[in-house]
């Protein structure tokens, strides 16, 4: 669909639009002087690099990178493209939108009406529910407020056959508009339509944009199917929606997203302050799902019902979230049979306990196939090591591998390579281990100091400095008696204050003159032409050293952690994959 909007018209939309409060629905901000500063929605961090200037009507983070103007940030938190972002815009500020041509997408006009007709049902329900005692009753007995039933639009759908649909036609819509929304069904021996839902519970489903998209139906007595969702439409696919997380995605950047079975489970939990539950709609977690969940969060907790429908699906899910470079934590539910229960019986501190502590997918793997067997017994014993060592073997991440083969050889009083596939008789110096990264670069076994060859040849070439593609870190240079020096170089360097040899030396005067010197009166023992590459080179090599040692510090800790401190362990797990994955990426590059 194309839609005429001028340019005057989206700066009119842009300038209407207040820039704090768009992001303030979503990132808590901060007065600071004349910006505002939080925590980014696009990545991870404690410490807010994130600033939004209302003069410059534009937001910056200084952490990852990102940055833009109103549009942009309402395209990349709500996953809109330009022409959706600037409707949602427009309608928050109550300008009008310019008419639509429908030349170019024929069903747009039908996709209209039908979430005008999915609204239009939904109030039906709702207000159905007055009258419904025994379902009204159901969700009152459920602890749900009147509060809740009302932000999550429930309602009922009596035993009459065309109650909806008589009433719809009051309403303007034809009956084969009902019949696209799936709302009606059609009987096959008279060819007459009927209401879809009836005798249920209704719990409607809406999009990320908060459009009613369809519905999910509960029979209140008994009946079957036990639970009933509308049909795939031309706005409605299972497949590519979550139940709720057009509510959860405010918080889902800092919290993460917690994924439940069941729409109540969702509703139970969103009515005690836990915002960011989700549900798939009546399937099984699949990759589209998956991957709507990335564009809002890597953080997934799954919390699945304890039962053995529910333990299979956590599995299937972590296999999914898995694939779409996520690493869900589980959360046990112990003896509660659902989220919902746990909550009417141990309260809702207790959850919220459960998510801090919740299980690692790894960890939850590795027990799951412990209990399948009674170790004590030697057969079992040996086909419970057999399961754990195919699983070990399958997880992609080298350090991973490395952390549990060392956990699962301490338990089992094993050889760790046995868990790893290595010959337990090889010693460890001659084994061959997968490389972490690909080194391509043109300083190789120099006997001088990498970091003071790096800035012997910035002082030769400072110009080249803003031009790398890899910012060097100052943290890299500690130690190396040149810290203090590249923390006041580097920033004036890539701010170009100073950009021939001659203007450094101005610049520090008699400041670091012993630093300097050595410089200076040092040629580097890199024979060639200083270019960017080479620069780029060096600083990749710098990093890597910085982030082995730091990788090494880190395992030196976690062996240092007893096996009982599991929340401390997983965190630095956490880190060293981090770090690891930092060094491919600079092997890569």
């Amino acid at each position: 669909m194309k839609t005429r909007f001028t340019d005057e018209w989206i700066e009119e939309v842009r300038s209407a639009s207040d820039l704090v409060d768009v992001i303030g629905d979503t990132v808590p901000l901060k007065k600071a002087g004349a910006n505002y500063k939080g925590c980014c929605p696009f990545h991870h961090e404690k410490t807010p690099s994130f600033m939004v200037s209302p003069e410059k009507g534009i937001y910056k983070c200084f952490g990852c990178g990102e940055g833009g103007d109103v549009i942009a940030f309402v395209m990349k938190t709500q996953n809109m493209n330009f022409v959706e972002a600037l409707e949602y815009l427009a309608s928050r500020v109550n300008i009008a939108i310019p008419e639509q041509s429908d030349e170019v997408d024929p069903d747009q006009k039908v996709k209209k009406r039908l979430y005008e007709l999915n609204r239009e049902a939904a109030i039906f329900y709702y207000r159905n529910l007055k009258n419904a005692r025994e379902a009204y009753a159901y969700f009152r007995k459920r602890s749900l407020s009147i509060e809740t039933i009302k932000t999550f639009g429930l309602g009922f759908s009596s035993d009459e056959w065309q109650e909806v649909k008589e009433a719809m036609l009051k309403k303007g819509f034809t009956e084969e508009e009902m019949m696209q929304a799936g709302l009606l069904s059609k009987s096959e021996k008279t060819g007459r339509t009927y209401d879809r839902f009836r005798g249920r519970m209704m719990f409607p489903i809406q999009d990320i944009r908060g459009r009613m998209i369809g519905f999910g139906g509960r029979v209140l007595d008994k009946g079957e199917p036990k639970y009933l969702n509308s049909p795939e439409t031309k706005i409605f696919n299972k497949r590519f929606n979550l139940y709720a997380l057009h509510l959860a995605k405010k918080d889902a950047r800092r919290e993460g997203l917690i994924l439940v079975e069941g729409y109540m489970d969702v509703i139970a939990l969103h009515q005690v302050g836990i915002t960011t539950a989700v549900a798939s709609l009546g399937t099984a977690l699949t990759k589209e799902q998956a991957h709507l969940i990335k564009r809002y969060t890597d953080q997934v907790y799954i919390c699945y019902d304890s039962d053995s429908a529910g333990q299979k699906a956590t599995e299937r899910a972590i296999q999914v979230l898995l694939d779409a470079q996520m690493e869900p934590r589980i959360i046990l539910l112990g003896t509660a049979k659902d989220p919902d229960e746990w909550i009417q019986r141990d309260g809702v501190e207790s959850f919220q306990q459960a998510i801090k502590t919740a299980t690692y997918f790894v960890d939850y793997q590795l027990a799951r196939i412990q209990s399948k067997y009674t170790v004590k017994d030697d057969e079992q014993r040996v086909l419970c090591i057999r399961e754990l060592t195919q699983y070990v073997q399958g997880l992609k991440d080298r350090t991973t591998r490395e952390i549990y083969a060392e956990h699962l050889a301490r338990d089992f009083q094993v050889p760790k390579g046995l868990f790893l596939g290595r010959a337990a008789d090889v010693p460890r110096a001659k084994q061959r281990e997968p490389a972490i990264h690909k080194e391509a670069l043109v300083l190789k076994g120099n006997s001088r100091s990498l970091i003071q060859e790096f800035l012997m040849m910035i002082h030769e070439k400072p110009e080249l400095f803003g031009e790398l593609k890899i910012p060097p870190m100052v943290v890299a240079f500690i130690g190396s008696g040149f810290d203090g020096y590249a923390s006041e170089l580097f920033p004036l360097l890539s701010e170009g204050m100073v950009q021939e040899p001659e203007e450094i030396a101005d610049y520090f005067a008699e400041r670091f003159e012993k630093e300097r010197e050595m410089l200076y009166t040092s040629k580097t023992g890199f024979s060639g032409e200083i270019s960017l590459k080479v620069l780029t080179d060096y600083i990749k090599k710098i990093h890597l050293q910085y982030y082995r040692g730091l990788k090494k510090d880190r395992e030196g800790l976690l062996q240092s952690i007893p096996m009982r401190d599991d929340e401390m362990r997983k965190m630095i797990i956490l880190e060293i994959q981090e770090i690891m994955r930092k060094m491919n990426d600079l092997g890569t590059m």
